[in-house]
């Protein structure tokens, strides 16, 4: 017996119908799932908006700029203020 001749094959026949890619539409989808939990995202740039819902609105900006303003009130109001 040659080691590099197989002993013998298996081969898995996996039924047709799991490979049929039927999608519903957006408004048959909206009808099967109509519930107030669930939102559906519209439009081509998917990624985007996933990245919008879960960073939110950033707002570190806007509070960086507050507390400079903040610090820079204080300074004129100790340097002024007599």
């Amino acid at each position: 017996m040659d080691e590099a001749e197989p002993l013998s094959a298996i081969a898995y026949n996996y039924d047709r119908r799991e490979s049929v890619l039927d999608y519903y539409a957006l408004p048959e989808l909206k009808a099967k799932y109509n519930a107030p939990n669930i939102s559906f995202i519209e439009g081509n740039n998917v990624t985007l908006d996933v990245q919008q819902i879960n960073k939110g609105i950033p707002l570190w900006k806007w509070c960086l700029a507050l507390a400079l303003l903040c610090l820079l009130v204080e300074m004129l109001l100790l340097r002024f203020w007599k």
